[in-house]
């Protein structure tokens, strides 16, 4: 199964756009899936995490970061503002109702 994901993965990223696709997915096999003695299983997931975020792009308007296929989405309906901009009329804290 993982040859198969592996090959569909790199025909979509050839298919993108080279502006917004991203790096080329990495083969399986060049990825470290076990967790070695001298890491903890939290030191790992840290070491993954920074992975993944090292593949993110910030957004021109409001900065968030996103995966580059998923920056094209998210670029359709960014009005800018970034990191501190007011929260829309009432919302409080990002919920969906007032809290009681």
């Amino acid at each position: 199964h993982v040859p198969q994901c592996y090959d569909k993965k790199t025909k979509q990223w050839h298919a993108g756009d080279p502006e917004t696709r991203g790096k080329q997915p990495r083969h399986p096999d060049t990825v470290n899936w076990q967790v070695s003695a001298s890491l903890t299983k939290e030191d790992h997931a840290d070491q993954q995490f920074k992975e993944f975020s090292e593949n993110l792009e910030p957004c021109g308007n409001c900065g968030r970061k996103f995966l580059p296929d998923r920056l094209v989405v998210h670029l359709r309906s960014c009005k800018g503002g970034g990191v501190g901009s007011k929260p829309l009329p009432g919302r409080v804290g990002g919920g969906g109702g007032d809290a009681r």
